[in-house]
């Protein structure tokens, strides 16, 4: 009987190798390229024995790596497939040996050194390698050779390979020294130096379970610069010496508040506090390893320490060098000038505080800093020759510092703040959503467990490699490592690899082609849907990536799946009907860390549920950050949290706290978002010039990252709106930067962010049109996005045109029903702003038939009946909201405000008492105010009233124009008119 079809066959050097056949790899080949096979198509085709053959398919079925049909057929497994891969991976060859460069093989045959330079380079050698070229050492010699290493320590013998000792590194570093290498071979040993360094302290670390990664840094940085060689003999052992350059670490002023005390040190980690306490002195006071150390006591006599040179010292020098050059140059302006010590120490600790120090450590910094600018005065006076113009400058800028600090008496008046500085002017919190770690993405979904259960991709070798360098946007690179290394990976592997890689590449119609391939070959496999949808999703095409996640749910349902089905939810403005999905799977799945980061950013994205449970969520959020505590993505999501319930300041100092802003490591999509981030909390609390420098200095690191344009834009649009420097309000120069920006950026969604943003900025300094034409730009751009379209009505209401809202909301509901209950949310708004109360509630109680616990249709209608003096009714459906809504303050404004209008003032102070008491900078707070002031006027309780007033209109003045013309023309004729009753009052009196 003739077969059906042929069989793929394995080449002749996996079918037949020079070392014996591997029969499970052999199987697992022929399965992953062929759909099925039968027993005949191993026993004929690949020559496998019965017996052989019967023994290897029980044991990977066993393994579930195989399965076996009706028809005795058999089919490979996505757990035979990930097994195929380790087996792949295992024939690779080993790598060849290093040999000595010429320099060193040319010296007069030093065989020590020949053989110290191979056991270093490799990770051990046999005794063939040094008899073979180029060393070809006679066996004499290298027998009297290799025994003197040997008992010099420097080599030891394992199982006849030969390896290098710790005491051989050193010796083989002090050769090396004998030779003229080049700077690049001086590098490459410098490199490995610090490798071995790195490579003994791991034990350490994971042994006493060091795992804070700064820890870690300013550990290795002590390590390198302090040697143990120069302390052994001060010391019982090397791991003394590493727990000594650890309690320096841990109590380095960058882990602030952290501290640990040597009493509390040398019982936790068995040290005696005699001797550590004395080896100590001897490296800060002694100085002795020749490095100086500088020491910061805080208010609870706690020490902290860090090195000369180190680079947190060098900011710090960089940071005082220039203020005291400001100061100095400036001085030369004054026909008599003065070294004002008390504000250059002020100018510095604000500089420094919240930035390179933890703020509460501002009291102790103030005297550290004498004694620190001190120093470095009398170091430049002794140390640097006037022998050019830079050294020439430096000594004119520090000449009368030291005379001056001498003499100097620290005030003893604490520094104060004005309240003011808590509040905050209005962004908006809308242009969160365009950075890079909002939505997941491939690279996010590809490292869950899910995924890694199924494929682990952990296994491949150099996918980590590929994953690292995608992260950092080095696409080019990763695309080099793929092509070299793909030849090792079965089809699956190379499909989903391949398609990361041109989705990176933004070739969305190429990764459309490869899932619908891996769709196509591997029908009952999640990924292939996955990966499709979230090309979809990029494409905005929201529609083909919800069909394309409903039938993989249908085919091969995965946890993964649901989460971009919520994710598209998200988007398009949809999530509150996918909330309760969410909230039942993660009952089912409490721990999946990707359901727990996407309920965290619906509410995001969706404040009105924000607003109810905003405690529970951040509780909730904490515990994804748990099970992660290593992603970076998770951590800065977490601020968020704190821009959409304005903590602008919180925000800043939590991302400070977690975020590593050392530009130096280069990792674009934390850095961008991180420093974005930061501008927006120093922009929102009105440090133009802070945020100016946070935004200059990302756009200087990432010149070609959308996102740092972004941060620049930001800035200057809300300056044109805020004139926080008059200097830099610049309509045109803001008009090119933003489409610098858009320019940059490959995906439309975002470039429609960029455009609203750019929409919010020409209407906050009342260009209507221009910005009604832009938001229609916008919505050009992505005609189905219904969010933009209602959008647009809080456009058309700032520039009054009523009935366009109106004519484009029955519009939308004709084309939209889904979104009918927003649709009339905005109708009723814009029926109250025209006062057309009754219209309104109309709308009002249709919305309640369907959405009886709509806060926001509640509050609504709460205001609406109080403003047609409907008292029992109007009070009933404000105690509901409360009800509804109790931790909200804006929930207690509208029942003041309800009271307000009944004339009952002391009822409604109480409510707005209560408002402010919640949430005491809330983005109403001015409103709150003023209306406080109404009634304490019509109490007659004059000083109450302006005191609210006055701080109404403080808060005005830190809205966007088109808002403050009217509220603050309002306040300043309250305070007017007020201000007149008092006097007339005190005269009548008199």
């Amino acid at each position: 009987m003739s077969k059906s079809k042929e069989i793929i066959l394995p080449p002749d050097e996996i079918l037949n190798p020079p070392m014996g056949k591997n029969f499970e790899y052999i199987i697992l080949w022929i399965l992953d390229r062929n759909k099925h096979c039968a027993w005949s198509d191993f026993t004929v085709d690949a020559s496998i024995s019965s017996s052989t053959l019967s023994g290897k398919l029980r044991m990977l079925m066993e393994k579930q790596c195989i399965v076996k049909s009706e028809r005795n057929q058999y089919k490979i497994t996505p757990s035979g497939r990930k097994r195929l891969n380790e087996l792949s991976l295992a024939e690779d060859s080993d790598t060849e040996l290093r040999y000595p460069p010429e320099i060193i093989l040319n010296n007069q045959r030093n065989y020590r050194h020949w053989i110290l330079w191979m056991v270093y380079n490799n990770s051990s050698c046999k005794w063939s390698d040094f008899l073979e070229e180029p060393l070809s050492i006679n066996q004499s010699s290298l027998s009297k050779k290799l025994r003197k290493l040997i008992e010099e320590k420097l080599v030891i013998n394992e199982n006849k390979e030969y390896k290098i000792t710790p005491k051989g590194r050193i010796e083989y570093i002090n050769i090396l020294k004998q030779y003229n290498l080049d700077r690049q071979s001086i590098l490459e040993e410098e490199s490995r130096r610090i490798g071995d360094i790195t490579e003994k302290t791991m034990a350490f670390f994971e042994k006493y379970k060091i795992e804070n990664d700064e820890l870690r840094y300013h550990f290795l940085n002590n390590a390198l610069k302090l040697e143990y060689n120069r302390a052994k003999d001060l010391l019982i052992n090397d791991e003394d010496f590493d727990k000594i350059l650890l309690f320096l670490s841990i109590n380095h002023p960058d882990q602030y508040p952290n501290h640990i005390s040597p009493e509390d040190f040398s019982l936790k980690y068995k040290i005696k506090e005699t001797h550590l306490k004395y080896i100590i002195d001897k490296i800060i006071e002694e100085e002795y390893f020749q490095v100086k150390f500088f020491l910061i006591e805080d208010d609870q006599n706690r020490i902290y320490y860090f090195q000369e040179n180190e680079p947190f010292e060098k900011i710090l020098n960089s940071i005082v060098e220039k203020h005291i050059t400001k100061l100095t140059y400036l001085n030369k302006f004054q026909d008599n000038p003065t070294i004002d010590i008390e504000l250059l120490l002020d100018n510095i600790l604000n500089d420094i505080s919240g930035n390179l120090f933890n703020e509460k450590l501002k009291n102790p910094l103030k005297n550290f800093l004498q004694e620190y600018i001190k120093y470095l005065a009398y170091k430049i006076e002794t140390e640097k020759k006037l022998i050019d113009s830079e050294a020439k400058l430096e000594g004119f800028v520090w000449q009368n510092i030291f005379e001056e600090f001498q003499t100097f008496q620290p005030s003893t008046t604490p520094t104060r703040k004005g309240e003011v500085e808590e509040y905050f002017y209005t962004l908006d919190n809308g242009i969160l959503e365009v950075l890079d770690i909002g939505y997941l993405s491939k690279l996010n979904f590809l490292k869950t467990n899910e995924v890694q259960e199924t494929y682990d991709f952990k296994g491949i070798n150099f996918f980590g490699e590929i994953y690292k360098l995608l992260y950092k946007n080095k696409i080019f690179k990763a695309r080099v490592v793929f092509e070299q290394n793909k030849s090792k990976l079965t089809e699956i592997y190379q499909l989903i690899l391949n398609d990361l890689l041109t989705t990176a590449e933004y070739n969305f119609t190429g990764s459309q082609k490869i899932t619908n391939d891996i769709i196509k070959k591997f029908p009952k496999d999640f990924i292939g849907y996955l990966l499709k949808s979230i090309t979809y999703f990029l494409m905005d095409d929201y529609d083909n990536s919800l069909k394309t996640i409903y039938k993989g749910l249908k085919e091969a349902p995965n946890i993964l799946l649901f989460c971009q089905k919520a994710q598209v939810f998200i988007k398009i403005r949809r999530g509150e009907e996918i909330l309760n999905e969410i909230n039942e799977k993660l009952s089912k799945y409490p721990n999946n860390v990707s359901l727990l980061r996407i309920k965290f950013f619906l509410y995001l994205t969706h404040w009105e549920y924000l607003t109810k449970i905003s405690d529970n969520l951040l509780v909730s959020f904490e515990a994804a950050i748990k099970i992660s505590p290593k992603d970076k993505e998770l951590i800065i999501l977490k601020s968020f949290y704190y821009f959409l319930i304005d903590n602008y300041k919180e925000a800043k100092r939590y991302l400070i706290k977690e975020v590593d802003f050392n530009i130096i490591k280069k990792n674009p999509k934390i850095h961008t978002t991180a420093f974005f981030l930061l501008t927006f909390s120093y922009l929102a609390r009105g440090k133009f010039e802070k945020a100016l420098q946070k935004a200059n200095q990302i756009c200087n690191s990432y010149p070609n990252h959308p996102i740092s344009y972004l941060a620049k834009v930001l800035v200057l649009g809300y300056n044109l709106i805020y004139k926080f420097n008059i200097q830099e309000s610049d309509l045109d120069r803001f008009l090119e930067l933003i489409e610098t920006t858009i320019s940059l950026e490959p995906l439309k969604y975002n470039r429609v962010k960029y455009l609203i943003l750019k929409t919010y900025v020409l209407h906050g300094i009342k260009q209507y049109d221009e910005a009604i034409d832009t938001i229609d730009n916008a919505i050009s751009l992505i005609p189905d996005l219904f969010a933009l379209k209602i959008m647009k009505t809080y456009f058309l209401m700032s520039a009054k045109k009523d009935f366009e809202i109106l004519e484009l909301i029955e519009e939308l509901v004709t084309k939209y029903p889904e979104y009918k209950k927003r649709l009339y949310i905005q109708k009723s708004f814009t029926l109250f702003r025209t006062k057309s109360y009754d219209e309104a509630l109309k709308t009002l109680d249709e919305l309640l038939k369907v959405y009886p616990k709509d806060i926001s249709i509640v509050n609504n209608k709460a205001i609406s009946l109080g403003y047609l003096g409907r008292r029992e009714e109007a009070i009933e459906t404000a105690e509901y909201l409360i009800k509804l809504n109790p931790n909200v303050g804006n929930s207690y404004d509208t029942f003041g405000e309800i009271y307000m209008i009944l004339g009952e003032y002391e009822n409604a102070i109480e409510k707005y008492e209560e408002a402010l008491k919640i949430q005491p900078f809330g983005k109403l707070l001015f409103q709150t105010c003023l209306k406080l002031g109404i009634c304490y006027k019509n109490l007659r309780m004059y000083n109450n009233a302006l005191e609210y007033y006055e701080k109404g209109k403080l808060l005005t003045e830190r809205m966007i124009p088109s808002s403050r013309e009217l509220y603050l023309h309002k306040a300043e004729k309250y305070i007017s008119e007020l201000k007149t009753l008092m006097k007339n009052t005190k005269n009548k009196n008199h």
